[in-house]
């Protein structure tokens, strides 16, 4: 809340909540900015899928966070993405590759809102390899992967070197 301190305030980390209602403030799309709830030099963004909403502020550094239900995918959405990206999914065993697919997506679509872009910014502008983001001429990124329900994929984008530790809060 504006005004007090939080325990995301040491290092570089981002803290995850699930609330109710959220308000845009700047009206640029892809970046959420949380009115009411951010301290001012505060980021924040936010994401969600069913009737869950998760959002994700982190008080030094542009933050992005994305979840997405891990379902059945077309497999031609791979397209989109980096070609190394594609290259690790079409190694990926069928019955794995909904659940890998959702986990990078998540993770991508975090470091766009992060950059203030949304899916704008291009998913091929740079590849997520073993939980790392590279060929990215921004970063460096930090991830923190998460799930808040059953069949569920969340991740965390942080433009940082450092760790990224998660919060979670009810």
């Amino acid at each position: 809340m504006p005004g007090t301190r939080h325990p995301y305030d040491r290092g570089v980390t981002a803290a995850v909540e699930v609330a109710l209602h959220v308000r845009r403030r700047d009206g640029r799309r892809g970046r959420d900015v949380l009115a009411g709830l951010l301290a001012p030099g505060d980021h924040g963004s936010a994401s969600h899928t069913g009737d869950l909403l998760v959002l994700a502020v982190c008080a030094q550094a542009p933050v992005g966070v994305d979840v997405e239900r891990v379902v059945p995918r077309r497999r031609g959405l791979a397209s989109r993405l980096h070609p190394r990206e594609q290259v690790a999914l079409a190694a990926t065993p069928d019955d794995e590759w909904d659940a890998a697919f959702t986990g990078l997506w998540t993770a991508k679509e975090a470091v766009l809102k992060a950059r203030g872009t949304g899916l704008e910014g291009g998913l091929e502008t740079f590849a997520v390899v073993d939980d790392e983001v590279r060929h990215a001429t921004d970063g460096p990124w930090a991830l923190a992967r998460f799930s808040p329900a059953a069949g569920v994929a969340g991740c965390v984008a942080v433009r940082a070197a450092g760790p990224v530790a998660i919060i979670h809060r009810p």
